[in-house]
């Protein structure tokens, strides 16, 4: 399912605006289902993820990468050492250089060509297009597979160090930015913790002056924290950006992790042979659903894209339903 962090996935044009979706409409206003009581629901997010297999995403790539290099030279040898015995064979009949068509000018080139075909660890999304029975598809995926392989030798070495570093970073990003938000998602009992007053305001029907100026200046508040909390995350989206990095090293992993199936598909393609891959409900399709960290990536991410989506719904909504309630009260603001 796609989350804010989907607009990641082309990171040479990336979308700093969120995708969001407002739920609740002021039609309401006036009905007997308060538009501020529509946002009642219970708690979500957490203060940041820890992975759930550390060992295949940090000492284990380490280790990989420790063998592999020494194959790095050789690159017949080190497609056949990721890719298995069923690339091996069809080396002994196709050279590698026979599926390569294009020369990329560097890995993040090959990287972003690569993505359209391929699934990612950011979200559960299909790949955009089809490389199984679509010709071109498969040559263009196996070009920048080929490349990628050809120079990851030195890249599965640190491979495992750097996204467990963008990892950390983005972790304590987070932390600090749904501090920051607090004021925006807080609930108690399952309800924002500013809908009663909210409530209460409209119910005064403007006679009580304290209570007023009490929610203009909640008002002004909640803007201030919800322009400081744009502003950060615009910042951290950008490129060297906690946001931008992390999404940059989950997109080259999940890269890595599949250029060799696609290589493979290649290489029988090359032979004429019938693609290993025959059906849709086929899990091969999915390489990433047989490891159990894609979901520890993809399930704390959307979870906090539920976050974000519901601190930008509440103040949307909010302003909203204040500007209202201020201009029925003839309040100034």
């Amino acid at each position: 399912m796609s989350n804010i962090f989907s607009d990641y996935k082309d990171l040479s044009g990336v979308r700093i605006t969120k995708k969001r979706r407002v739920r609740h409409s002021m039609r309401d206003w006036g009905k007997s289902q308060h538009p501020m009581r529509a946002l009642k629901r219970g708690n979500r997010g957490g203060t940041a993820f820890n992975l759930v297999d550390q060992t295949a995403t940090s000492t284990g790539l380490l280790a990989m990468g420790t063998s592999i290099t020494v194959l790095a030279g050789n690159t017949s040898a080190f497609v056949v050492a990721v890719g298995g015995p069923q690339v091996a064979i069809s080396l002994g009949v196709v050279a590698i250089a026979g599926i390569v068509k294009t020369v990329y000018s560097n890995r993040d080139h090959a990287h972003s060509k690569l993505r359209p075909f391929v699934w990612t660890l950011i979200d559960d999304d299909e790949p955009e297009l089809n490389i199984w029975g679509n010709k071109e598809h498969l040559q263009d995926a196996a070009n920048a597979a080929v490349y990628l392989m050809k120079h990851a030798g030195s890249q599965y070495e640190q491979m495992g160090h750097k996204l467990s570093q963008a990892h950390q970073k983005f972790n304590v990003f987070w932390e600090g930015h749904q501090r920051l938000l607090a004021p925006l998602t807080n609930e108690i009992n399952g309800e924002w913790q500013v809908i009663a007053m909210m409530i209460a305001w409209d119910e005064s029907n403007g006679s009580n002056e304290s209570l007023n100026k009490e929610m203009v200046k909640l008002s002004e508040n909640l803007k201030q924290i919800k322009d400081d909390a744009d502003k950060k995350w615009k910042v951290a989206s950008q490129q060297g950006g906690e946001v931008f990095e992390f999404m940059r090293r989950l997109i080259h992993v999940g890269n890595y992790l599949q250029c060799a199936g696609i290589i493979q598909e290649a290489t029988f393609a090359s032979l004429g042979a019938t693609s290993s891959v025959q059906t849709n409900s086929n899990p091969n399709r999915n390489p990433l659903a047989h490891w159990s960290g894609a979901q520890g990536y993809r399930k704390p991410l959307q979870e906090i894209s539920d976050v974000l989506e519901e601190a930008d719904i509440n103040y949307k909504v909010f302003n909203n339903v204040f500007r209202q309630v201020a201009t029925k009260f003839k309040v100034a603001h």
